[in-house]
């Protein structure tokens, strides 16, 4: 079976009048040491502006997947990383709606909390 040998390598251009508007593009193997420039229409400024070659973003992190999330919370296997989603949502106030609206009489407007007698 034949390969094509000419793999094309994906870019990202971004505009010089830092709009962050991009263009994603594919260059020749060839060309891999050059930085590409083109001038492109910034719809941002409206203008012809010069775009620049900046690298692809990657993605570091992998997401949870359904059949991930399910047999973690079915069985427990590889359920670490579950928990660290969680503990960090709760540190930054993603369940302070809920809590609030399920308990809305633990406290009074001045922040105390319920007499007890």
């Amino acid at each position: 079976m034949l390969r094509n040998k000419s793999r094309r390598i994906k870019v990202e251009l971004r505009s010089g009048a830092q709009t962050s508007f991009i263009y994603r593009t594919t260059k020749s193997p060839a060309k891999k040491a050059m930085r590409l420039a083109y001038r492109k229409h910034d719809p941002v400024v409206n203008r012809h502006v010069v775009f620049y070659e900046t690298k692809l973003p990657t993605s570091s992190a992998k997401g949870f997947t359904f059949k991930g999330l399910n047999l973690a919370r079915n069985t427990g296997q590889n359920i670490e990383g579950l928990i660290r989603r969680v503990r960090r949502d709760w540190e930054h106030g993603a369940y302070d709606k809920y809590f609030n609206q399920a308990y809305p009489r633990l406290v009074d407007h001045m922040g105390r909390g319920q007499r007890t007698r």
